[in-house]
C-alpha cells in the first residue's frame, strides 16, 4: 500500500515555523510504516499540474495532506 505526503514547497531560507512541517510529516510517516505503508513526499510550489502528475504516477492508496501555503503564505491556499 502505499501513502502520498502532500507538503508545501519550503522556501530556501525556510524559518522554524515553516520548517516544522517536515517533524509532523515525520510523525505522519512512522505511523504509515507501522501499518504497511510505502510512503512519499511531493512538495507541492506554484506548478501544481507538476505534482498532481507525479502523484498520479505513484498511484497512492491515501493521501495525507500537509500543505500549508505557497511560499509561505497561507492565504493562497
Amino acid at each position: 500500500m502505499k501513502a502520498a505526503i502532500l507538503i508545501n514547497q519550503l522556501s530556501e531560507n525556510a524559518l522554524p515555523d515553516e520548517l516544522d512541517v517536515l517533524d509532523e510529516v515525520k510523525v505522519f510517516e512512522t505511523a504509515l510504516h507501522k501499518i504497511g505503508y510505502e510512503t512519499q513526499r511531493f512538495f507541492a510550489g506554484l506548478n501544481l499540474e507538476k505534482v498532481e502528475k507525479e502523484i498520479e504516477k505513484y498511484a497512492p492508496d491515501i493521501a495525507v495532506n500537509m500543505f500549508e501555503g505557497i511560499k509561505g503564505k497561507p492565504e493562497l491556499i
